[in-house]
């Protein structure tokens, strides 16, 4: 999950090679603008070969040539995770868990969830990891010394089965999609207060009925009433929740009450909008506790403490 990794820092920094194309696996790497430059065309060139999400990506566009829709610091980063993935590789270490989820990571905190650009960045690691790999071969067996650094820089990370899944799900084609099911179903969800009979004292409920949102219009599906980066924001604080009820942690009262607080009253969301983020939080908590109930035990001290970090900055 996003929240697991929080507490990580990219661990790229290590024995590399000493320029991109160099062979000396123990120098720092250095990849200079032309080196950057020439990926992003080259993963612009291979876009097509891959899938976008479940349809295959469009060819690159002479716009994408001109003006890349990947910045030069991004496929710098990519092209580290790369040769750092090389190295783990031919020093015997298991390099998937390592160098490439901090990769991933760090694209998420810079706010990257479109899938072509996200595709962009796996083909320059890809390809430098291919490069790196294959000339590193030729060399001498990895040295004691380096395999021991970058074991101790990139550390295994933990990741659940339904990491992919759940990565998948953040994505901007995806978020749209839960926007869509929402307001498909959004005449079962509530929109203000129950609507109650008057009664003498004021306290019988029970013939109360909910206020049921009204179905979606056309134009509403056409333009929905939350952004992707609200309907998101939703998903991410309902990963939370999920966590947090798995292990015991009142999620109600700590986290979900406080963000649909904010969203009514420092957002000004309106009922119907409120609805829909509920939704999607929901969503999120149930396929959180779902998948925790079914892979792990317990809680751990370290999933209870680091959900509590997050919370105290809130």
């Amino acid at each position: 999950m996003l929240l697991r990794f929080s507490g990580l820092l990219f661990g790229l920094a290590i024995a590399l090679s000493g320029h991109a194309e160099a062979q000396d696996p123990e120098s720092p790497p250095y990849f200079n603008r032309g080196d950057v430059q020439r990926a992003i065309t080259r993963a612009l060139s291979a876009i097509h070969t891959v899938k976008c999400g479940k349809a295959p990506c469009a060819k690159a566009t002479t716009e994408e040539f001109t003006s890349p829709p990947i910045d030069v610091d991004e496929a710098r980063i990519a092209l580290l995770a790369g040769a750092t993935s090389a190295r783990l590789k031919w020093c015997g270490l298991e390099w998937k868990q390592r160098a490439y989820p901090l990769m991933m990571q760090q694209f998420q905190l810079r706010g990257i969830h479109d899938a072509r650009k996200l595709e962009l960045l796996n083909l320059i690691h890809n390809a430098q990891f291919g490069r790196d790999y294959a000339q590193l071969q030729a060399l001498k067996t990895c040295p004691e010394a380096l395999r021991a650094s970058l074991d101790k820089r990139n550390p295994v990370i933990d990741l659940p089965p339904w990491q992919r899944i759940l990565n998948n799900a953040l994505l901007d084609q995806s978020v749209a999609q839960m926007v869509q099911r929402a307001l498909s179903e959004i005449h079962q969800a509530r929109c203000g207060p129950d609507k109650c009979p008057a009664s003498a004292d004021g306290t019988d409920r029970s013939k109360c009925e909910p206020q049921l949102c009204s179905p979606a219009t056309e134009a509403e599906k056409a333009n929905p009433p939350i952004t992707i980066e609200q309907a998101r924001r939703a998903m991410q604080i309902g990963l939370m929740s999920g966590v947090a009820a798995f292990c015991a942690i009142d999620w109600r009262r700590r986290i979900f009450i406080p963000f649909i607080t904010y969203q009514r009253r420092k957002l000004a969301m309106s009922e119907r909008q409120i609805a829909i983020v509920a939704m999607l939080h929901g969503t999120m908590q149930s396929f959180m506790l779902k998948n925790y109930r079914e892979h792990e035990k317990s809680c751990t001290d370290k999933m209870r403490n680091g959900i509590e970090k997050q919370l105290s900055k809130r």
